[in-house]
């Protein structure tokens, strides 16, 4: 059970990195 938490952690932790990356994206270009 630990390593499909970590797994599912690690997964959702890239997704949050990379929808913030894409709101900066997003952010930078409407300036």
């Amino acid at each position: 059970l630990m390593v499909v938490d970590q797994d599912r952690d690690i997964k959702l932790g890239r997704a949050k990195s990379i929808s913030l990356e894409y709101a900066l994206e997003i952010a930078s270009s409407t300036q």
